[in-house]
């Protein structure tokens, strides 16, 4: 009998290019379907809640399989895992619902920017976070990513090869927290342009510093470049 099992697999990305698999590159899905396939003793395709881009780590990334082959959950893990590079781990595995998909059932995703805000930047967090030497305003910042929160139309920070079905994109929160040099962004939305993320970011970095020279540059024209999708006018905020 057919069952559907669900896991939980965290990755160090930096060696990858991102999660799908590839015929020209290394992607995360193609070494788990090879683990899986060995431990199932039979071809195994799995599905994931959201792929990353390359570089990008998971510590939670929710995937899916179904199999014939009877296993418990800690076979699945240790025996998988066995099966794997060191940098990509299964954390759990449990058996799920027929009707359970990893990308459908999702909910929401959350994301994590982490930026090293320092004059030299850190050899040990090199392939683990961003380096910036400029100080941010974490306030101001705060303020300007607001305009981002319910749905919204992001096509004006959406990749030319973006193939989401969809620009719509509801987010629920974005908060920023420093601590020491380190500088963490975090998105909670129920799905995301990974780039969008990342130049939004940098508006609000822009903006903060915009006001700091008290050039002028008010929240409400963040606004405005989400509801008029002009990339233009986005880049103009940007100068």
């Amino acid at each position: 009998m057919t069952q559907k099992i669900a896991m939980c697999v965290a990755y160090d990305g930096t060696r990858y290019h991102g999660w799908q698999k590839q015929t020209s590159s290394e992607g995360v899905q193609a070494f788990i379907e090879t683990a899986l396939t060995r431990m199932a003793k039979h071809p195994v395709e799995v599905h994931c809640a959201g792929r990353t881009d390359a570089g990008v780590h998971a510590s939670k990334q929710v995937i899916h399989f179904e199999t014939p082959t009877q296993r418990d959950a800690r076979e699945w893990i240790h025996g998988t895992n066995f099966y794997l590079p060191p940098d990509v781990r299964i954390l759990y595995a449990q058996s799920v619902d027929t009707h359970f998909h990893a990308r459908f059932s999702a909910t929401a995703r959350i994301y994590h920017y982490i930026i090293d805000i320092q004059n030299v930047f850190s050899v040990f967090l090199r392939d683990k976070v961003m380096h910036s030497a400029c100080s941010f305003e974490l306030e101001a910042m705060q303020v300007a990513a607001q305009y981002l929160l319910g749905e919204h139309d992001f096509s004006a920070f959406r990749g030319r090869d973006c193939q989401a079905k969809t620009p719509v994109r509801t987010v629920y929160d974005i908060s920023l927290r420093q601590s020491g040099s380190i500088l963490i962004i975090r998105c909670h939305a129920n799905a995301f342009y990974t780039i969008w993320c990342v130049i939004s970011s940098e508006v609000c970095w822009k903006w903060a510093e915009k006001r700091k020279r008290q050039i002028g540059c008010p929240p409400f024209y963040y606004r405005e470049t989400v509801a008029v999708q002009g990339r233009w006018r986005l880049l103009q905020a940007c100068i």
